[in-house]
C-alpha cells in the first residue's frame, strides 16, 4: 500500500492558514496528522497560526476533509513568522495640511498644529501581495502579473482591519479590532457593520497589536520634517503630465503605465519609508471630516460615512500624491488602487 504525504490548507479561527512544509508558506505552529485505513494511508501537515495547539490538533486533523480514517495527531513547529518591516517614527509637533497657494491644493486641507505624544512604527512599504497571501491565503489583487513584491490592492477598509488582526495573531499580540456583522471574507470585499477597538476607551493608539495608522500619524511620517508638497520638493505640474520631482519618489498616472509596480523602487523619504506617494493608496483609521484646530493625538471624528485614504496611487493625478491630500471613500469599497500600510504603537 502506497503512502501519501500531503500539505493541507484549512481555516482556523476564521483566518486562513497554510501548510508548514509546502507551498512556500510557513507558520508558527502546525499539526502533523496521520490517516490510515483499508486501502488508504496518508500524512498531512496542516499549518495553523495560534501558537501551541495541544490536544486541539486532533480536531484540526479530523476536520481536514481527508477521505481516510484518522489515526493520530501531533503538534509540530513551523518556521518563525517574520512580521512586515517597520520604521520607528518619533512623536512630535508639526503643521498638518497645506498652505494656501500650494499647487493642486484642495479645500479640505486647512493647516493646523498637531502634536503626537507617542512614537509608533509604520510599515516601510505598503503590504505586498506576497505578505498578504502568506497570512490571509487569498490573492485579491487585480494586478497579479506585477508579482509578489508589488503592493496588495483591491481591499476594503474592513479587509485592512482583518489583515492587521491576522498579523497581530501571528506575532503573539492581541488583536486591535473586533469586527461584527461581517459578510464575505477578507480579500473578497469583506464588509462589516461595526468595529470595536480593543483598548482603553476605544482609543486605537492604545492597542498593543498591529493597526491602521491615524491620518495624523500618516502625514507626520510622510513629511518626516519636510514642509513641501511632497517630501523631496514641490510639484511643477498637475494631472498626468510628467513631474520630474514626483517621478523620483512615486508611481502615478504620469509614469505608471496604468499598473502597480514593485515596492521600494523609488527614492525613500528621510525616515526610509517608500511608496508614500503613488503606487497604492493607504487606508487609514479616521472617518473623513473637517479638521479641528490645534490638537493632540487626534484619531479623527467619532463617526462618519467615509473613511480616509492617503498617498495617491498608480492612477492618481500628481496633486493627489501630495503629503496633505485626503481621499474620502466608502470603507466597503475594494478599489483596484486601495492598499494598506500597518502601524503599531511603540511600547
Amino acid at each position: 500500500m502506497d503512502r501519501l504525504r500531503i500539505a493541507v490548507v484549512v481555516m482556523i479561527g476564521g483566518v486562513l492558514a497554510g501548510a508548514c512544509d509546502g507551498g512556500g508558506t510557513t507558520f508558527p505552529s502546525c499539526c502533523q496528522c496521520t490517516f490510515s485505513g483499508t486501502g488508504c494511508s496518508a500524512e498531512a501537515t496542516i499549518g495553523v497560526g495560534d501558537g501551541d495547539l495541544g490536544a486541539s490538533c486532533e480536531e484540526v486533523c479530523r476536520g481536514a476533509g481527508i477521505q481516510c480514517p484518522f489515526q493520530s495527531a501531533e503538534v509540530c513547529e513551523g518556521a518563525p513568522f517574520e512580521p512586515p518591516p517597520m520604521v520607528l517614527v518619533a512623536g512630535g509637533s508639526f503643521t498638518m495640511g497645506s498652505p494656501v497657494g500650494e499647487l493642486g491644493r484642495a479645500d479640505d486641507e486647512d493647516q493646523h498644529e498637531v502634536t503626537l505624544t507617542r512614537a509608533f512604527h509604520l510599515q516601510e512599504h505598503p503590504a505586498t501581495q506576497a505578505e498578504w497571501r502568506s497570512v490571509m491565503g487569498t490573492s485579491p489583487s487585480t494586478h497579479p502579473g506585477c508579482g509578489d513584491d508589488c503592493p496588495l490592492e483591491t481591499i476594503t477598509w474592513w479587509d485592512a482591519l482583518a489583515y492587521a488582526n491576522a498579523i497581530s495573531l501571528r506575532t503573539g499580540l492581541p488583536e486591535c479590532y473586533t469586527l461584527s456583522g461581517c459578510s464575505g471574507t477578507p480579500g473578497s470585499g469583506q464588509i462589516c457593520t461595526a468595529v470595536t477597538v480593543n483598548a482603553t476607551g476605544g482609543n486605537p493608539l492604545d492597542c498593543a497589536g498591529y493597526r491602521l495608522p491615524t491620518e495624523a500619524e500618516w502625514e507626520l511620517a510622510y513629511r518626516a520634517g519636510t514642509t513641501t508638497a511632497i517630501y523631496n520638493g514641490d510639484l511643477s505640474t498637475t494631472g498626468c503630465s510628467v513631474d520630474a520631482t514626483l517621478d523620483e519618489i512615486g508611481w502615478y498616472c504620469g509614469n505608471a503605465d496604468a499598473t502597480t509596480h514593485p515596492v521600494g523602487q523609488k527614492v525613500a523619504n528621510p525616515l526610509g519609508l517608500t511608496d508614500m506617494s503613488g503606487n497604492v493608496y493607504d487606508w487609514v483609521w479616521d472617518w473623513y471630516g473637517t479638521y479641528p484646530g490645534t490638537v493632540t493625538d487626534p484619531t479623527g471624528p467619532a463617526s462618519g460615512t467615509l473613511r480616509v485614504l492617503r498617498g495617491g496611487s498608480w492612477e492618481s493625478n500628481a496633486e493627489w500624491c501630495r503629503a496633505a491630500f485626503r481621499h474620502a471613500w466608502d470603507p466597503g469599497d475594494a478599489g483596484p488602487h486601495f492598499g494598506v500600510r500597518l502601524a503599531r504603537t511603540e511600547e
